[in-house]
């Protein structure tokens, strides 16, 4: 799991690390069908820097489809949970557990979904949604990849009291003393 922040102001939410997942999502207000979380569900009428993606954009392209105006996109799990959302951009902050500073991006794509079936019981209510990892274009390291090209790094571990999951992007990788 990770911590990330979205909007401007931050809102902190935990998301479940997903290699093979492209795009990133986090449930979102109004929402029809969600899960139970522990924090609140983000609600893009809070921020500024929220935007959906519309149907002109060059991006909005299969498997992405249009509705009513507004790019959107559907993702089945092999368990056959299944999550609809508006395609969208916000600012995406990495919130590490020792940095006093985090890093902010601004127009990361991300998932906003208004519907989501069958995730029984996933990681005890803690999560808001998933962060995709794989190399689609959508995915959270390859939009981060354009800002620090080829410097992405990542150990992922069993969520433990006393061990963090580590993921390192751009010249942070190369700060180590």
């Amino acid at each position: 799991m990770l911590k990330l922040g979205i909007g401007d102001p931050i809102k902190s939410l935990w998301f479940l690390l997903d290699t093979v997942a492209g795009l990133t999502w986090t449930q979102c207000q109004p929402c029809k069908s969600c899960f139970e979380q522990k924090d609140p569900i983000y609600n893009s009428r809070s921020f500024k820097s929220y935007k959906k993606l519309p149907c002109y954009d060059a991006s909005c392209k299969s498997p992405f489809h249009c509705f009513e105006g507004d790019c959107f996109y559907g993702i089945t799990y092999g368990d056959v949970s299944e999550t609809k959302e508006v395609d969208s951009l916000d600012t995406s902050t990495l919130l590490p557990p020792d940095e006093p500073s985090p890093a902010s991006v601004k127009n990361i794509r991300f998932g906003c979904s208004l519907e989501s079936k069958d995730f029984v019981s996933i990681w005890k209510k803690i999560i808001a949604g998933i962060m995709g990892l794989n190399w689609d274009s959508t995915s959270f390291i390859v939009q981060l990849g354009r800002l620090a090209p080829d410097r992405f790094s990542c150990c992922l571990v069993q969520p433990d009291k006393s061990f963090h999951s580590l993921l390192e992007f751009g010249d942070q990788m190369f700060d180590k003393n």
